[in-house]
């Protein structure tokens, strides 16, 4: 196995350290982007669920109506 032995100067050393912040800084904002997103996705979902009961409870005297005839 080979091994590098690269030296790298301060210089560079401090510039790949502020991407390395900076990236870290971008995905803590995606992560808490992503979190909104789903907790927005997870209330829609809630809505959708409640109101397809409403809608079930509403039309289930018409359902036994054509049923019945």
């Amino acid at each position: 196995m080979t091994t590098m032995n690269t030296k790298y100067t301060d210089e560079q050393i401090e510039q790949m350290a502020n991407l390395i912040r900076e990236l870290l800084n971008i995905n803590e904002t995606q992560n808490a982007n992503l979190i909104a997103m789903n907790a927005k996705l997870l209330n829609e979902e809630a809505k959708v669920r409640q109101l397809t009961t409403q809608l079930m409870i509403f039309m289930k005297p018409y359902n036994n109506d054509n049923h019945n005839n």
